[in-house]
């Protein structure tokens, strides 16, 4: 499970604002080059295994099978995808993906 902070920052009138990445692990407090794989949780990757740079270094991305659970103030979104289709032509695009998302005000753990 992931909890995502909004990114907050005063305008010079000191009203808040979100930023422009809506929510962070950091909630903005983070800086520079640092890239939490928690804030990619919502990117579908169309990859299952990793390569040998990912597997030493850390893989770059969740595999697109795991199920997402993001915890979002006081509510949690669960994405899950059920199935996906290449394009022939193009291994890089996506003919098509089942999600199915899901919002919860509580979790119940199995222990599964």
């Amino acid at each position: 499970m992931v909890e995502l902070k909004e990114i907050l920052s005063k305008e010079k009138t000191r009203r808040e604002k979100l930023g422009y990445n809506l929510l962070t692990v950091e909630g903005g407090a983070g800086g520079g080059d640092n890239l939490p794989l928690e804030d990619r949780i919502g990117i579908l990757f169309p990859k299952e295994t990793f390569t040998l740079i990912e597997r030493r270094l850390g893989p770059f991305y969740y595999p697109i099978s795991a199920k997402r659970t993001i915890k979002v103030k006081s509510f949690y979104v669960i994405i899950q995808v059920n199935n996906y289709i290449m394009n022939g032509k193009n291994p890089q695009t996506l003919d098509s993906l089942d999600v199915t998302v899901d919002f919860k005000n509580k979790l119940l753990f199995t222990g599964t």
